[in-house]
């Protein structure tokens, strides 16, 4: 992850961070590292999948939704 993102992020513990178009998961995962509340938006079905996976192998309190992101809004 680019050291320059963390860096314009701040300190994310505690936050709550929504991935809109979070793909695999992958910056959800850093983010939780870093001790954020992540939800990660996916519409594509094996995309969401995979990062649906590595939440239940290796759990860091992330929630993952399947949307089309067109239409979606917070539950």
């Amino acid at each position: 992850m680019n050291p320059v993102l963390f860096s314009l992020l701040g300190d994310v513990t505690g936050k709550t961070i929504l991935d809109a178009g979070c793909g695999q998961g992958y910056l959800c995962r850093l983010l939780a590292r870093k001790g954020a509340k992540v939800t990660g938006i996916e519409p594509a079905e094996s995309w969401f999948n995979y990062a649906l996976q590595k939440e239940h192998t290796e759990p860091l309190g992330i929630m993952y939704q399947q949307e089309d992101l067109s239409t979606w809004s917070p539950r």
